[in-house]
């Protein structure tokens, strides 16, 4: 297979993810329960802390 095939299947799923996690997003924040609109959110909102404390913990912040 051609590496610009390759790159370009790559990139066609990736469009489909987030276009389904776009949709996810928009048909839970449209339920009655405004839990269900937090799912997203909170799911990136920990990955960010779990990024920033995984370089917290790899980094070397002492003052020599």
């Amino acid at each position: 297979m051609q590496k610009t095939a390759y790159v370009i299947i790559v990139m066609l799923l990736f469009l489909v993810f987030l276009a389904g996690s776009i949709w996810l997003q928009i048909f839970l924040s449209k339920k009655k329960n405004k839990w269900l609109g937090l799912i997203i959110p909170l799911i990136c909102f920990m990955f960010s802390i779990m990024t920033v404390l995984s370089l917290a913990m790899y980094t070397n912040t002492a003052i020599t």
